[in-house]
């Protein structure tokens, strides 16, 4: 019984999707833009870490994948 009250408090905090969501697209807007600060500071021909830079491809591939799918989403309703 004990499982099922944790689970109920979990339900009951008052979470939303829309509500947690802006909170992590700010999150990743903050790091895009901290990003782009410190990419600012190199000139264009400075060296990047392979791993960090395939992690920035696959990241906005998928943004921009989330970004059409929820204007379309929208534009459905």
């Amino acid at each position: 019984m004990q499982y099922a009250r944790v689970i109920r408090k979990l339900n009951e905090t008052g979470h939303t999707d829309v509500t947690s969501m802006k909170g992590k697209v700010k999150i990743a807007l903050d790091a895009l833009n901290k990003m782009q600060g410190e990419l600012d500071k190199l000139s264009d021909d400075a060296p990047l870490p392979t791993w960090w830079t395939n992690k920035v491809a696959v990241a906005v591939d998928n943004l921009d994948s989330m970004a059409d799918n929820i204007g379309n989403q929208i534009e459905d309703k």
